[in-house]
């Protein structure tokens, strides 16, 4: 980085980055979580969670969507929520995303991680309850808290 005066001798190395709350730090994080993803992307497109629907003007009446769209990841600022039609391809998703995020110099933390599934055993068909993982999610060796609800941007 360089200082006022525009000496080389006067430049000095940064190492840590933007102080939380500058100006410039919103820009620079969505330029470098941008490049993550795009790394990522390829390889766990096909992973989410199959929305269909229409848009006729008949909300109330919606039926035989013609339209859909792949939706496995949301993301805002920092935060970021995967979903995936079953435990072991969100397993598979969270442990590349992991491994794209270390290899680029950033972690996902353990402790602000939680899962939330959306089939109960009781809606899950007798054959299908055994593929249930009962040991849980984990990442890099670590169990991930499970819950029933969370807020994602300040809301439940």
């Amino acid at each position: 980085m360089q200082s006022e005066c525009s000496i080389p001798e006067n430049w000095f190395e940064v190492a840590t980055g933007f102080k939380q709350g500058d100006v410039n730090a919103p820009l620079l994080f969505t330029v470098y979580i941008d490049t993550i993803v795009r790394v990522f992307l390829p390889s766990i497109r096909h992973l989410g969670v199959k929305w269909s629907y229409k848009i006729d003007g008949h909300i109330r009446e919606c039926r035989k969507p013609d339209t859909s769209s792949l939706s496995w990841i949301f993301m805002y600022a920092d935060d970021i929520a995967l979903v995936a039609e079953s435990d072991q391809v969100l397993q598979q998703a969270l442990t590349f995303i992991d491994d794209t995020f270390i290899q680029r110099g950033m972690e996902i933390s353990v402790r602000k991680t939680q899962i939330m599934r959306l089939a109960s055993t009781a809606s899950v068909a007798p054959q299908e309850v055994a593929v249930l993982d009962p040991v849980g999610f984990h990442l890099r060796g670590h169990i991930l808290e499970e819950v029933d609800s969370f807020k994602y941007l300040g809301s439940i």
